[in-house]
C-alpha cells in the first residue's frame, strides 16, 4: 500500500535551485535577450539625440536654407 507523499514546504535551497533553473533556461533559450538589446539600443539613441540636439537642429536649419537656395536657383534658370 502506497502512502501519499505529504506536501512538504519548499526549502530555501530548493527555491533557489528553481530560480537558478529558470534563469539558466532563459539564458539558454535567449528568452528576453532581444528585448534587452532593443532597450539598450533605444537608450543609446535617445542619449545621442539628447547630447547632440542643438547640432541636429542647426543641421536641419542649414539643410532647409540650402534647399530653398537651390530651388530659387533652379526656378531662376528655368524661367530665364
Amino acid at each position: 500500500m502506497e502512502y501519499p507523499n505529504p506536501k512538504r514546504k519548499k526549502s530555501l535551497g530548493r527555491k533557489v535551485d528553481e530560480e537558478v533553473e529558470k534563469i539558466i533556461y532563459k539564458v539558454m533559450t535567449n528568452e528576453g535577450l532581444e528585448q534587452t538589446i532593443s532597450r539598450a539600443v533605444v537608450r543609446a539613441l535617445l542619449g545621442l539625440v539628447n547630447r547632440y540636439f542643438l547640432l541636429i537642429i542647426i543641421g536641419v536649419i542649414l539643410v532647409l536654407i540650402l534647399q530653398s537656395i537651390l530651388i530659387a536657383y533652379a526656378l531662376k534658370t528655368i524661367l530665364n
